[in-house]
């Protein structure tokens, strides 16, 4: 009796599974019978169009000082000087990207560092702002030295050699004379009297 039993309940166990696993086909069956069916209704309502491009993925943030600090490095590159490269976006380096646009023909907002314009100024290869020499130098290529004139020559406020000046002649000095009436007679020789003038004449005691 036990035995029967048993077989009995293994039977209905194994007449449950096989239900669950006809019920489990039929739900993937299903499922990708509705899949099908859903891509076909869209391939009919989009033809002949590929599916729509997966978003580019966003472009990494450069600080604002690296992205400064790359500019400046490359405007001096080309010739417009910032001065320091330290990242900071200050007077120098506004002047200097207001000269490469001048020099360019470029139109970038010298207020900030952009991309826009470090892109524009890394592509240039050559010098692209002129030359600036200080005060007593001249551009030798594309570097300045020190101008030097010949002998008898001087540099003048302009930066150009010219005639060294003659010297001024010095003024005369004019000696004062005292008039004689006023002008002590020389003792007499041997004499230890004592002299003295009076109506421009001189009397000795």
């Amino acid at each position: 009796m036990q035995v029967d039993e048993a077989r009995r309940q293994a039977a209905a166990d194994a007449q449950i599974q096989v239900e669950q696993a006809r019920r489990d086909a039929k739900a993937q069956a299903d499922k990708a019978l509705a899949d099908k069916a859903q891509a076909e209704k869209l391939a009919a309502l989009t033809p002949n169009q590929p599916p729509p491009p997966a978003p580019p993925p966003a472009a990494p943030k450069m600080d604002p000082s690296d992205l400064a600090r790359l500019l400046q490095a490359h405007l001096k590159r080309v010739g417009c000087d910032p001065g320091s490269m330290d990242g900071k976006w200050d007077d120098g380096s506004r002047k200097a990207l207001e000269l490469f646009n001048k020099s360019a023909d470029t139109h970038f907002d010298v207020k900030l560092a952009s991309l826009d314009a470090l892109d524009s100024v890394r592509g240039k290869t050559d010098r692209v702002c002129p030359l600036v020499c200080a005060r007593g130098q001249r551009a030798d290529g594309d570097r300045c030295v020190q101008i030097g004139c010949s002998s008898g020559y001087v540099l003048n406020a302009s930066g150009a050699c010219e005639k060294r000046p003659e010297p001024a002649p010095k003024p005369k000095t004019v000696t004062r004379q005292e008039p004689a009436a006023t002008r002590s007679a020389p003792a007499p020789r041997g004499g230890g009297g004592k002299c003295f003038s009076f109506g421009g004449k001189t009397y000795c005691e």
